[in-house]
């Protein structure tokens, strides 16, 4: 299943929202950090992270033309979700998530992907690194706002 069908029928499909998670492997939280890119018609949501403790949550105003060049840029991206790979059985990962939210709530659809020991699992496939990126681009600065975040 494409998380992104077909680009023409998704902008004008009630689509509300789209969501980037990186969850960082088991450290202390002095360097755990995790964070979420939400993006939707209107703005970007960044929330940076440690183990639940909110550190950053900032919101950004986007126009309309922002985010369909950012949903146009997501569907060549051609996120699929796909059957599982490897056992995910390994500690010390980082994982990611991609979530996309219809107005219709039974369409929502996710998939992740688990990263360690220089092996992936999850269910999704697809072009993750440019994902990822066109998330990160979403906001300003976005290593030094991570960066910003932790306590010396």
């Amino acid at each position: 299943m494409s998380l992104i069908a077909n680009l023409g029928v998704y902008s004008q499909s009630g689509v509300q929202k789209f969501i980037y998670q990186f969850l960082d492997s088991s450290v202390p939280p002095q360097y755990h950090r995790s964070y979420s890119i939400t993006v939707n018609s209107n703005n970007v949501q960044f929330v940076v992270d440690s183990y639940g403790e909110i550190l950053l949550n900032e919101t950004y105003t986007i126009n309309q033309t922002q985010f369909n060049d950012f949903v146009k840029q997501i569907s060549s991206c051609k996120l699929r979700i796909k059957k599982l790979k490897g056992d995910g059985d390994c500690n010390g990962g980082t994982a990611e998530t991609f979530v996309f939210f219809f107005s219709n709530s039974n369409h929502n659809v996710d998939g992740s992907v688990y990263h360690c020991g220089g092996n992936d699992s999850g269910n999704l496939t697809g072009d993750l690194v440019t994902a990822k990126e066109l998330f990160r681009s979403m906001v300003p600065d976005i290593n030094t706002k991570i960066e910003g975040t932790r306590k010396e």
